[in-house]
């Protein structure tokens, strides 16, 4: 039986602490909470809004918060394959094989994640897509560019008209109702069940597996580490300048969605190809727009935060956030561990019991928890322990776990512009 073996100092080896780009540790923890808050809302049974609050939460997490975060974890995501990119090109190494078994580790832990946590995971479709971007590690940033606009536009147009030629619809989801109740009341082993069946039913909705706009996000990064425009996020003038090209863009292409949802009503798709419905895709418009829109708003978020990381006082007070952004593989397990343990039967049942409130309460008591949880453990320990073993099985030798130079009780401060790369 094969095991890790020690390597010798010249092998590949993940970044160490204190050459960390901040910045992006910083965007992480950020979209961490967002993340949090928005799965809680979407997978853990929210009672219907009552009361202004609750409205109010509810219209929040529809237009301010769905699938904001995730944007910003996919961008991040593409920036440090670039940066590993880089890191293996300077020694003159091939990134690929570390970085499949990279993706290849990251698959299991979301097969797992599935299997026994929740049936919401994003790591098996970072892991896959995450495969496609080592074909563009030789490319320009012009070259990248165009192939996210091709990815974003052209590959769900073609996915569409083989669906569509195939008859592969789906047909109508049968009522949650007994799902939810064995969610609120089952057993492990029945919960399991429904959350397995549950996963590989939305999967099956999506025959295409993985959703191309994940992979539009991560050769953005990608592009965006190559162009040289994340080691200016050190500029505010950059910054600002992103903040209010990502406000405008979120304003008007939110403002022409709905003026076209309710203007076009579009046709539902045609699967007879000797008709215009077949080859016409009514709804790509809106696709284009809501993704615009989306993708724009989280801009608005992270450049909103790197600017207030520039100001002082606002780096004193968001420097646990970065340093939590250094293990996001632990902090989104441990989530799924707490909430599966808050919401189902097996745990306290609150599944169904919950209000936007309530959920918003219980983000923000984890979230200040893990928080203090990532300064403890990173003042001891190099990586967190989901990430301890994910690069161990990355680079096929175990890592070097302990911070011995590190007094136990000193967390370096991080310097004036620490924060920014």
């Amino acid at each position: 039986m094969s095991r890790l073996n020690l390597a010798p100092d010249a092998a590949p080896s993940p970044v160490a602490p204190e050459e960390r780009i901040v910045a992006l540790d910083l965007l992480r923890g950020f979209a961490l909470f967002g993340v949090l808050l928005s799965n809680l809302n979407d997978w853990y049974g929210t009672t219907d809004p009552a009361g202004w609050l609750n409205s109010t939460l509810a219209f929040v997490q529809t237009w301010l918060l769905e699938s904001r975060f995730y944007t910003l974890l996919g961008f991040v995501f593409g920036v440090g394959f670039a940066i590993q990119l880089g890191r293996a090109e300077s020694r003159g190494e091939d990134v690929r094989p570390v970085f499949y078994r990279r993706m290849l580790a990251l698959f299991a832990f979301g097969v797992a994640h599935v299997v026994f946590l929740w049936r919401g995971d994003i790591l098996i479709q970072y892991a896959l897509l995450g495969c496609f971007l080592v074909l563009f590690r030789d490319q320009r940033p012009r070259q990248v560019l165009i192939a996210a606009l091709v990815t974003w536009i052209v590959v769900p147009y073609v996915i569409g008209l083989i669906l569509r030629g195939l008859h592969a619809e789906m047909l109508p989801r049968d009522p949650d109702g007994v799902d939810n109740w064995l969610y609120a009341n089952g057993s492990y082993l029945q919960v399991m069940t429904v959350r397995i069946r549950g996963f590989l039913d939305w999967y099956g909705r999506w025959p295409q597996l993985v959703f191309p706009g994940f992979l539009v996000l991560f050769l953005l990064g990608l592009w965006a580490q190559r162009t040289g425009l994340i080691a200016r996020f050190a500029d505010r003038r950059v910054v600002r300048r992103i903040f209010l090209w990502s406000l405008g863009l979120a304003v008007l292409s939110t403002g022409l969605g709905m003026v076209l949802w309710k203007v076009l009503e579009p046709p539902p798709p045609s699967t007879d190809w000797r008709t215009l419905g077949f080859w016409i895709p009514w709804r790509m418009p809106l696709r284009l727009l809501f993704d615009l829109s989306t993708w724009a708003s989280a801009g608005v978020y992270g450049a909103g935060l790197l600017l207030l990381a520039l100001r002082p006082l606002g780096r004193a007070a968001l420097t646990p956030l970065a340093v939590l952004g250094r293990m996001p593989l632990t902090t989104y397990l441990t989530q799924s561990v707490v909430c599966s343990l808050l919401s189902y039967g097996y745990g306290l049942g609150w599944y169904g019991m919950v209000s936007f409130s309530g959920m918003l309460m219980i983000a923000c008591t984890l979230f200040a928890a893990q928080i203090l949880f990532s300064g403890w453990w990173l003042r001891r320990y190099r990586f967190g322990p989901a990430e301890w073993l994910w690069r161990s099985l990355a680079y096929a030798r175990w890592q070097p776990m302990r911070l011995s130079p590190v007094p136990p009780r000193a967390l370096p401060r991080p310097s004036t512009s620490a924060v920014i790369p």
